[in-house]
C-alpha cells in the first residue's frame, strides 16, 4: 500500500561546510526567516536540526520567539551529543522552552569522516 503517511513530504539541508567537516554553517542571526521559513515554506511542520552550542542565549531567545509566532511548527534540535565526555548541560539551543531537545546515548561521527 502507501505506507502510513502517504503524503508526508521530506526537505533536506545541508549546512556543513564541504571544505570542513564537522562544521555547520548554521544561520542564527536570524534563524527564523534564514533557515525555518525555508521548511515551512516547503509545507514542513517539524524540523530536525542536527546540530548545537555549548551556549547561545540570544538563538534561543529567537526560536522561542518564532515558535510563539508559528505554533503549529516544532524545531526539534540535540542536547549535544556529548557521549563519553561526563556530565553535560544540553547545549543551547536546548534552552528554549518552545522546542522538543533529544538526547543522544552514542556519537558514531567518526565512523563518516575521514581523517
Amino acid at each position: 500500500g502507501n505506507g502510513v503517511a502517504p503524503a508526508a513530504r521530506l526537505a533536506v539541508v545541508d549546512l556543513e561546510l564541504t571544505s570542513k567537516p564537522g562544521v555547520y554553517n548554521v544561520p542564527d542571526e536570524d534563524i527564523g526567516s534564514s533557515y525555518f521559513d525555508f521548511f515551512r515554506n516547503a509545507g514542513a511542520a517539524t524540523v530536525c536540526s542536527p546540530w548545537s552550542y555549548p551556549t547561545h542565549a540570544s538563538l534561543e531567545w529567537q526560536i522561542d520567539k518564532y515558535v510563539w509566532e508559528h505554533p503549529d511548527f516544532l524545531p526539534v534540535f540535540p542536547s549535544g551529543n556529548t557521549f563519553g565526555q561526563g556530565s553535560q548541560p544540553p547545549h543551547a539551543p536546548c534552552g528554549a522552552k518552545n522546542i522538543l531537545c533529544i538526547g543522544a546515548s552514542f556519537n558514531e561521527r567518526e565512523t563518516y569522516v575521514e581523517h
